[in-house]
């Protein structure tokens, strides 16, 4: 971040409120189609060859 923007924001962070909007359906209806695309885990497993 640019030094003078991080200066301001450390004048300013304690007075600056935040609001967000957000449609709940929509993002858990987003979320699985996510978790439900992302590619499977599978469990370890632990192996041992036997000794030489």
């Amino acid at each position: 971040m640019d030094p003078a923007f991080q200066a301001l924001w450390e004048h300013i962070r304690q007075r600056t409120r935040f609001q967000v909007e957000a449609d709940s359906a929509k993002l858990i209806e987003e979320s699985i189609e996510a978790v439900n695309g992302m590619l499977p885990v599978h469990p370890s497993r632990a192996t041992s060859k036997p000794p030489l």
